[in-house]
């Protein structure tokens, strides 16, 4: 995966100057990932909060992340792992990690080419993302538009270029994957259209 893979947990969040208030949403928001959107997560997402509040009363900051973080990260997969999963949903047809430049397939690792994750002929390319949202969401726009548009001039004409964008083990709102799709589509200049951006949560 040519993105450089975002590490979850709160630590993150800490390491990006963030208030420890947004530390302990966060965590929160991993305890409801790992059970899923339910009344059962609820009170998990609660008893998580609390005990991250615990932590940081006890601690600080600083220590309290040591501890937070032995919990939190759990939930998510390795970014390799997200490759691996959607390659399994793609199904057979698709191809992993092969390298293109001005219109062309080439040998792995030639300089100057693009190479996404997945391949089919060439119709459709699929690059796979796993991203902390909460700490690096316009991270993950930059990075998705950046690639898109060099990918524009190398890819061969008419490749259709997707993106699934693991987030398992995360809370993410639909206004969030909105904003998401929209940032990329803005920032591409069209070059990944709304339809193609698709979220993987399980």
């Amino acid at each position: 995966m040519e993105a450089h893979y975002q590490r979850a947990g709160v630590r993150g969040a800490y390491d990006s100057g963030r208030e420890a208030g947004k530390l302990l949403l966060e965590f929160g928001g991993y305890a409801t990932g790992a059970v899923g959107a339910t009344a059962g997560a609820a009170s998990i997402t609660a008893k998580g909060v609390r005990f991250a509040s615990k932590q940081v009363e006890k601690f600080g900051v600083k220590k309290a992340l040591v501890e937070i973080d032995d919990v939190a990260p759990a939930s998510r997969p390795a970014h390799r792992q997200s490759e691996v999963d959607v390659g399994k949903d793609l199904g057979d047809g698709w191809r992993e990690q092969i390298s293109f430049k001005d219109g062309q397939e080439v040998p792995y690792g030639t300089k100057g080419s693009v190479r996404p994750d997945w391949c089919h002929g060439n119709v459709c390319s699929v690059e796979v993302k796993n991203y902390n949202i909460v700490t690096n969401k316009n991270g993950l726009i930059n990075n998705v538009a950046a690639q898109a548009i060099e990918r524009q001039k190398n890819l061969p004409t008419g490749m259709r270029q997707e993106v699934v964008i693991d987030v398992r083990g995360q809370v993410v709102t639909a206004k969030q994957q909105a904003e998401i799709r929209r940032g990329i589509v803005e920032k591409s200049n069209g070059a990944v259209s709304i339809s193609s951006v698709r979220f993987k949560s399980e």
